[in-house]
């Protein structure tokens, strides 16, 4: 079953707190074992965790193939990469961050019930890769 809850934050972002949550397993307000995925959802672009390079490198390959095509719609492809990670995840998480003027973001963490878990939804995320990144 996969939760979703909601924060948001007005504490400035830094190199260190990417608009912080709290893990919902373990309580920790930083990387904890139980983390799949920071992403920033209004600039597209991953922040953190261990799903973080292969998740990027998914996005990337893709926008390369397709990004400049005429029908490329960039929002739609990233939610649909974010499906394929919300159905590893056990729960999710969004947050904000208020920076100023065209500075704010918003930001999902996906979360596994365990260390076991997120290493399984890592390998997995990794498998599909080969026909999923077709536009």
């Amino acid at each position: 079953m996969h939760t979703s809850l909601v924060t948001y934050s007005k504490r400035p972002r830094d190199a260190h707190d990417v608009a912080m949550t709290t893990c919902p397993y373990c309580e920790s307000e930083s990387a904890c074992p139980h983390l799949l995925l920071i992403v920033d959802t209004t600039f597209r672009c991953a922040h953190g965790g261990p799903l973080y390079e292969v998740f990027d490198k998914r996005w990337q390959t893709l926008w390369d193939a397709h990004g400049e095509e005429a029908g490329f719609d960039e929002r739609r492809h990233f939610d649909e990469l974010l499906q394929q990670v919300q159905a590893l995840a056990d729960t999710q998480m969004g947050s904000g961050s208020e920076g100023g003027p065209g500075q704010s973001s918003t930001y999902r963490r996906f979360y596994c019930a365990s260390p076991e878990r997120v290493a399984r939804a890592v390998k997995e995320f990794g498998r599909r890769a080969g026909g999923a990144n077709r536009a």
